[in-house]
């Protein structure tokens, strides 16, 4: 069996790819890393908004902006509650609770909150979240690619009077 070894130019060309690449990847790195940024800029540092409690649930009260640096993500941020806002009952209780503004897709908020658990079960049953292609986006919507098909038909009509006629 025969190996083949790379010439210079195979191996000067994988380099310069190889450069390449990183190249890439550093500058989408550093446009996440500027993106995450400008959000973290733009929030604002104190906030009325919505709360998951394990004992009271869905609440709402004031919450600060906490900003800190991660190696690995850049900078991150989150909104944990204070005090200030909330009824006495509840005030010594929902103190250090967090909504993120960067990884929403992290946020337990979204998991745990009785109220988006029912308006996501409300929203897939009236067929706001249906896809083109799913079970009854025809029926709700009508079809999209009707035109499409009206036009294909009208073209299939004009090609066979021209055959036969």
């Amino acid at each position: 069996m025969l190996i083949k070894s790379l010439t210079k130019v195979d191996k000067l060309t994988k380099r310069v790819e190889n450069l390449f690449d990183e190249r890439q990847y550093y500058e989408d790195d550093q446009k996440r890393r500027e993106a995450r940024l400008k959000e973290v800029q733009q929030a604002d540092e104190i906030i009325k908004t919505d709360f998951w409690c394990k004992k009271h649930g869905d609440t709402t009260g004031m919450g600060y902006k906490v900003s800190f640096k991660d190696r690995e993500l850049g900078w991150c941020a989150y909104y944990e509650s204070f005090g200030a806002g909330w009824p006495k009952e509840i005030s010594t209780c929902c103190k250090g609770l967090r909504r993120h503004i960067t990884d929403k897709h992290f946020d337990p908020y979204y998991l745990e909150s009785e109220m988006i658990t029912l308006q996501m079960r409300q929203s897939k049953e009236n067929g706001d979240l249906l896809q083109p292609g799913q079970y009854g986006f025809n029926t709700k919507y009508g079809d999209p690619d009707k035109k499409k098909w009206q036009k294909m038909e009208q073209e299939e009509r004009t090609n066979w009077q021209l055959k036969n006629g």
